[in-house]
């Protein structure tokens, strides 16, 4: 992975954990949820044939946890209940989640599950998952084969903080925090990146990545004010039509800058081939923390003293290298 004069390239190499550490994950979850769904349909079955709701409660929560283990989560509630108005669904309150590489306890006021019964027809499993604490919402609609390969989602998130519940360190192996609204969502054959079609319409607030070790490169704690995201998928190819860090002319913001332009999708996601044209600067506090970055870099750097470079060529191994606005 290199500029074209041979040095490394850390923003390609992060891009690319990024994405295939993503896929993969998705991969994972998607087999999970369909064992997850498969636990109520199971419990569907005790119901009709009248097993009490407190044995059923118990099942189904000792069932969660067990899955939960295998991804190295554990799972705790003070209160859990069955309800079958509008449809089954399963509800836990107060519940305490321990992520992997986390000592303290994420709580969370509600979590709920809700199977749904209509995909069974075409032979899909279907489940809606909601996750309330506070103003803070998410939900997540999903349907998957019962091969774990195809899925379709829609997650939508109202002032979801992405730190309190660990979801930037299980997407993205990323230690840090985020305010979320919006919507993603992804359907096709995870097996086949060209399948894929979707979209990314994200703003974030509040933005932190702790101090931390990434891709080799030791990173202080940053902070950025806000960030926005619009992102369209269509057969593979990701189109980016917004991609902004950081409010335009601040330069207070830790990392501020910008990323237009498309990857599309090979057979393999890391053949992808990239054409991004990436815009970025960083505070004074941050340049001090990288004292090497200004010299690395001055071959785009610009008059207003953020850098621009043009970064193609194959998800594994692109070209980065200075360019022109």
């Amino acid at each position: 992975m290199s500029t074209s004069e041979g040095i490394e390239s850390p923003p390609g190499r992060v891009i690319e954990q990024a994405a295939t550490g993503l896929l993969g994950r998705i991969k994972k979850a998607s087999g999970f949820a369909s064992w997850i769904l498969f636990t109520f349909f199971c419990l569907l079955f005790f119901t009709f044939i009248r097993i009490p709701n407190t044995k059923i409660e118990s099942w189904v929560q000792g069932m969660l946890n067990g899955q939960l283990a295998t991804q190295g989560i554990t799972m705790r509630a003070e209160k859990s209940s069955l309800s079958f108005l509008f449809g089954l669904s399963y509800e836990m309150k107060d519940v305490q989640i321990l992520v992997p590489n986390s000592e303290n306890p994420l709580k969370v006021e509600r979590v709920r599950f809700s199977p749904h019964l209509l995909p069974l027809f075409i032979g899909h499993f279907g489940a809606g998952l909601e996750v309330k604490d506070k103003d803070s919402l998410l939900n997540l609609e999903f349907t998957s084969a019962v091969n774990g390969k195809t899925i379709s989602m829609v997650c939508t998130a109202k002032k979801f903080d992405l730190g309190k519940i660990g979801l930037l360190g299980l997407a993205f192996g990323v230690k840090g925090g985020a305010l979320a609204n919006g919507s993603v969502s992804l359907s096709g054959d995870l097996t086949n990146p060209g399948s894929l079609s979707g979209d990314v319409k994200l703003s974030l607030s509040r933005i932190t990545l702790e101090d931390q070790t990434i891709s080799m490169f030791k990173i202080p704690k940053l902070a950025i004010s806000e960030a926005q995201a619009d992102v369209q998928i269509k057969n593979g190819k990701a189109v980016i039509k917004t991609l902004i860090l950081g409010k335009a002319g601040n330069t207070a913001e830790d990392i501020r800058g910008s990323i237009t332009g498309d990857i599309t999708a090979g057979r393999q996601l890391d053949a992808s081939a990239t054409n991004l044209k990436i815009r970025f600067g960083f505070s004074e506090n941050a340049t001090k923390a990288f004292p090497y970055l200004d010299a690395l870099l001055k071959d785009g750097k610009q008059s207003d003293g953020m850098y621009l470079y043009q970064l193609s060529g194959p998800l594994y191994g692109p070209t980065w290298a200075p360019t022109t606005p």
